[in-house]
């Protein structure tokens, strides 16, 4: 995957969305709201997959390139906290820049998308109007475009060479 994937991933769903909106609000429409919620959930994890492989891309030794990838495969349900704990793992400056930037908007909304998705998940009664979800989604759309920004790849700065005396 790569940009322009994920790119890709943004427009197949944006078109979703723009093909229910017009719908009249009915027992179909929720359902498509729902099955919108999951995809939302399932682009967060997959951005932020693909932005941490295109940051390693060939810049680490193999065998830790291959932990990380394989560290990054159990990344679900990304709520703030894990979200954030995620970015600490990787720079405190990722986290820092994140959370100066984000609105508390944003969070509420990636909470409340990863809260309805798993509530679907595992048998819950959710009800969630199309125009939530949509709301969320705009929300998400911005943390994406943020982390897109705080993850990507910045020329390693060369530190000086210490003398063996």
């Amino acid at each position: 995957m790569s940009v322009k994937v994920i790119a890709e991933l943004e427009t197949k769903l944006d078109r979703l969305f723009a093909r229910v909106e017009p719908m009249p609000e009915d027992d179909i429409k929720a359902k498509l709201a729902e099955y919108l919620c999951i995809r939302t959930s399932g682009l967060l994890e997959s951005v932020i997959k693909q932005l941490v492989n295109e940051f390693l891309d060939g810049s680490i030794p193999q065998e830790a390139n291959k932990y990380i990838v394989k560290k990054m495969q159990t990344v679900t349900n990304l709520t703030d906290d894990k979200l954030l704990k995620l970015l600490e793992s990787f720079s405190t400056d990722w986290e820092i820049e994140f959370k100066q930037n984000v609105t508390a908007q944003e969070i509420s909304s990636l909470n409340s998308i990863i809260h309805l998705r798993n509530g679907m998940a595992h048998g819950g009664s959710q009800s969630v109007s199309y125009r939530t979800v949509r709301a969320h989604y705009d929300n998400i759309k911005q943390i994406i475009a943020r982390l897109k920004k705080i993850i990507a790849k910045q020329p390693k700065k060369a530190g000086k060479k210490q003398k063996v005396s």
